[in-house]
């Protein structure tokens, strides 16, 4: 699934990117986690970034790609369980790593001002490495998740070639046999530059 996702992103960079007006985002990325990974997880991550290239397939949509790293961290503190006549304690910490990469498509609404609003759809993986350690020990899980992402933004012109934008994108991953679907809502501040 993975190998046709990247087959297909760089087939369309490849087709369009030549002909097309570009562009490429990067961007500053705080996490909120929900369902499942909040469960394991609580606290908002102010650690991420991602990067998106996408090319005007007309002059309000746009294809493309984008990749990302959000790191999620939570100190549990002094931890002790019991089962039966066993008694294990120690300090926990818990840590979820998320590589989302995703096939995308937005819509630019042309209002003819320098605020632009958008509204984005992504199809695509995410890898996840989720890890508890506990005194010496360590449990680690690693997931390949199918994933959605719906993006909402606005996108403020400073010139022809460079331009500021903000977003929300709720993404999700969904469950698989090894961890169950791990999502979060990312609020993001970046730059865009135009080719």
């Amino acid at each position: 699934m993975k190998k046709i996702l990247i087959i297909a992103l760089l087939s369309f960079v490849v087709s369009f990117g030549a002909s097309a007006q570009n562009m490429s985002t990067i961007m500053y990325n705080v996490a909120i986690p929900m369902g499942d990974l909040k469960d394991y997880i609580s606290p908002v991550s102010a650690r991420g970034v991602s990067y998106d290239y996408q090319f005007f397939m007309t002059d309000n949509f746009a294809l493309g790609g984008g990749i990302g790293w959000q790191v999620f961290y939570e100190d549990i503190g002094f931890f002790e369980s019991t089962d039966g006549t066993a008694t294990i304690s120690g300090y926990q910490y818990r840590y979820l790593n998320s590589y989302p990469a995703h096939i995308t498509g937005t819509y630019f609404l042309d209002n003819g001002g320098t605020l632009i609003p958008y509204a984005g759809l992504g199809i695509g993986v995410i890898h996840n490495r989720r890890e508890t350690d506990f005194g010496i020990f360590a449990i680690q899980d690693n997931a390949w998740h199918f994933s959605f992402r719906p993006e909402v933004g606005l996108m403020f012109d400073v010139n022809y070639r460079f331009a500021m934008k903000v977003n929300t994108r709720y993404v999700q991953g969904f469950n698989t046999k090894d961890l169950n679907g791990q999502n979060y809502l990312a609020l993001g501040l970046g730059f865009v530059f135009r080719n």
